[in-house]
């Protein structure tokens, strides 16, 4: 028994944080958006400590989700970013057990079960951020310090959200704030994500001296906006604040698109994917600013644009680029990536468009059918990957050579 306990780290799954993490992640997006529907349109009980289901939604999609596909994201980024040594796989180990018990804490009514889950749930973004200041510090460009202030800010929302649920408070807003602070996230991630990328393919194109750079001020600009409108709204300022700040980064997100006009490049596969995640989040804060200036009901559908359309196909896209990379493997050619991301931008535009279409149930049903499809198509795809050993006999999350 000891000896199978000491092999466990030797599996395919083990090699790097990513694959735990981003197969959680897919698995959390269809099994959480199922769940969701079932509760709206046939009756299921919502589990939960929790006093509405709202809120059991969306912490859920977020700290389910999001924040598996950030454990996994940062822990085999980071190392790379800083070039220092990755966590070891019982690390891995121990956070993924972590995030399942906080989940399985979630479901349970009992009264113990409120402070587990804030307990359970405030040990990864702890760590990571501990984690990442050793880094950061030990680096000397201290190029990676964005992702500790974000982080930190994380950490915050994410305190404040239980802290408001043991005191009967409103943790609508913290859930709203925890929306601003992944969009900043986003365009931190992105930044990183999109130079390389974008460049590869300049090269493959071309063989021009071209170079695409993710230029700071635009990136500071967005990030700026977004924070202050993320504010602005936790602390409920008027209206009209709230709806030119929501424009204001519609403006600030737009803007970061003029980095990467650079010609026909544009128009390659994962150019243009990464490309349509800002528009998603301009699009996002668009509907919010009339919600918010016009009296359109179209508030919940314009955080649903940045939830299911931005972070969604930005999380996909890393996903799907640093699941094949530190497996060891080039990207995917195949079609299933490009429609993927058209089935999460459709769910994201029904969503605006419910207001307008006699708020039909179908609606909503269509919308949650193409993101479950969409992460259905990933975890199809991706499973042997995530559970697999590498081509090239490498037990690590290195990239190919």
């Amino acid at each position: 028994m000891l000896k199978r306990f000491q092999s466990i780290p030797d599996w395919p799954l083990w090699y790097g944080a990513f694959r735990p993490f981003f197969l959680l992640t897919a698995i959390s997006a269809v099994v959480y958006s199922l769940a969701w529907w079932g509760m709206l349109h046939h009756g299921w009980r919502f589990p939960g400590a929790v006093r509405h289901p709202i809120a059991w939604h969306g912490h859920e999609m977020m700290h389910a989700v999001v924040m598996a596909s950030l454990i996994g994201f940062l822990l085999t980024a980071m190392p790379e970013f800083t070039r220092s040594k990755p966590a070891s796989p019982y690390t891995y180990m121990v956070l993924v057990l972590v995030w399942l018990a906080g989940r399985l804490a979630f479901m349970s009514t009992a009264s113990w079960a409120t402070w587990a889950v804030f307990v359970l749930d405030m040990v990864p973004p702890i760590w990571l951020l501990h984690f990442i200041w050793i880094r950061v510090r030990t680096d000397p460009g201290r190029d990676q310090r964005g992702f500790l202030w974000g982080l930190a800010a994380l950490v915050l929302v994410i305190a404040g959200y239980h802290l408001a649920q043991l005191g009967q408070d409103d943790v609508m807003r913290w859930l709203r704030a925890q929306v601003g602070v992944w969009m900043i996230m986003i365009v931190l991630a992105m930044s990183r994500i999109s130079m390389r990328i974008v460049n590869m393919n300049l090269r493959a194109l071309e063989a021009s001296e071209r170079v695409y750079v993710a230029r700071p001020p635009r990136r500071n600009l967005a990030i700026m906006a977004v924070g202050l409108y993320t504010g602005a709204e936790w602390a409920s300022l008027p209206d009209s604040v709230l709806g030119w700040l929501a424009a204001a980064c519609a403006a600030a997100l737009l803007n970061l698109t003029n980095d990467w006009h650079l010609g026909r490049v544009l128009l390659r596969r994962w150019v243009f994917i990464l490309y349509l995640v800002y528009w998603c989040m301009a699009l996002g804060y668009s509907v919010m600013a009339a919600a918010w200036l016009a009296g359109l009901p179209t508030l919940s559908a314009g955080r649903h644009v940045l939830m299911m359309g931005a972070i969604g196909v930005s999380i996909l896209s890393v996903l799907s680029i640093a699941g094949r990379s530190h497996a060891g493997l080039k990207l995917d050619p195949r079609i299933w990536m490009p429609l993927a991301c058209a089935l999460l931008v459709t769910a994201a535009l029904l969503r605006v468009g419910w207001p307008w279409l006699i708020a039909s149930p179908w609606v909503l049903t269509v919308s949650a059918g193409a993101w479950v499809t969409a992460w259905t198509l990933y975890l199809v795809t991706f499973t042997p990957v995530l559970i697999g050993p590498r081509e090239d006999g490498r037990h690590d999350a290195s990239g190919p050579e």
